[in-house]
């Protein structure tokens, strides 16, 4: 399902978030193995994932818009706060699925508190499923209005935890095998401390010293790696 046609949002979905190519840390493994039943369509009809930045909530959205077989609508809130609200959430009940990032960027804005509210109760009322993200602890989020705060509660919520830095080695390797790569734990180590604390970026500079070992056919080594990107800096 596709947003409505007046809407200038430009939203569209990163053809690698998968569930394929998300490494599950231990910590993890009971929100994902719900969110997989929640986008095959168990369970209750709102889920909450909730985590701090780069712990990938924004990949797991995206990978259960693309799994779920059911008409579904993505919905990055933070791109969209400049929009009329009323505009934004107009029809989306009809989606069986309706994925909404960024739920802590509400706050605050009371316009689209109330249309978000009304949205909640629709799909509620139509049996249809609502699937939430957020950076802050849903029971912090400063909502002026109190019946939406109740509902975010009333969710099953579960906490995504960020990766340690081993698990972040095991996740670039990951990644790497699916590029049809391979990569020592020093080259990822490597990457870890080229880049911020978000897995995000981490996989960009893996795609990029990928392209530059390709063309110039050399093994993906540090000595190498360092030099690619500080050429390029």
């Amino acid at each position: 399902m596709n947003l409505p046609e007046q809407l200038s949002l430009s939203i569209s979905l990163q053809d690698d978030a998968t569930f394929s190519n998300f490494w599950v840390s231990p910590s993890n493994q009971i929100p994902l193995k719900a969110l997989s039943l929640f986008c095959q369509g168990e369970g209750d009809l709102s889920l909450l994932l909730w985590g701090f930045g780069g712990c990938g909530l924004t990949h797991l959205l995206q990978a259960c818009s693309h799994q779920s077989r059911l008409p579904v609508a993505y919905l990055p809130l933070k791109d969209a706060l400049d929009l009329d609200p009323n505009d934004v959430c107009a029809n989306l009940e009809r989606a069986s699925l309706v994925c909404v990032d960024d739920i802590e960027t509400l706050a605050g804005n009371a316009q689209w508190e109330l249309a978000f509210f009304h949205l909640y109760n629709r799909l509620r009322d139509n049996g249809h499923r609502l699937l939430m993200a957020s950076h802050t602890n849903p029971a912090a989020i400063p909502l002026a209005l109190p019946d939406l705060h109740s509902r975010l509660l009333g969710s099953v919520v579960y906490r995504v935890d960020n990766l340690s830095q081993e698990e972040k080695i095991d996740a670039l390797q990951m990644r790497a095998k699916v590029r049809g790569i391979k990569i020592s734990a020093d080259v990822a180590r490597f990457i870890i401390k080229r880049a911020p604390k978000r897995m995000k970026k981490m996989f960009t500079i893996l795609e990029q010293l990928d392209g530059a070992s390709l063309r110039l056919q050399k093994k993906l080594s540090v000595r190498l790696a360092k030099q690619i990107l500080d050429d390029d800096a």
